[in-house]
């Protein structure tokens, strides 16, 4: 999946940051009560994601709340923490 995105303002302050994207999806079953049932569906997908990141020196903590859809639709939300080598 493809992503493009902007974060608004200065990047060495915390900040806001939104992206979207567009792409294939793969997802595998299995059925652990019925081991002989396994199908496999590709379909397109997209997202769109906001989060806010906060600049800890040469880290950043970062929070993210992300939709995704197409046939399968869900709201993950994300937090971490990224170590840079800027």
């Amino acid at each position: 999946m493809g992503h493009i995105g902007y974060r608004f303002g200065d990047s060495a302050r915390p900040g806001l940051y939104v992206y979207g994207g567009a792409g294939v999806l793969s997802h595998q079953f299995r059925s652990e009560s019925t081991p002989a049932f396994e199908a496999s569906q590709t379909q397109f997908a997209y997202t769109g994601a906001a989060g806010v990141d906060i600049p800890l020196g040469r880290a950043t903590l970062w929070f993210e709340a992300r939709y995704m859809g197409g046939d399968t639709q869900f709201v993950p939300i994300y937090a971490g923490f990224s170590i840079g080598g800027g």
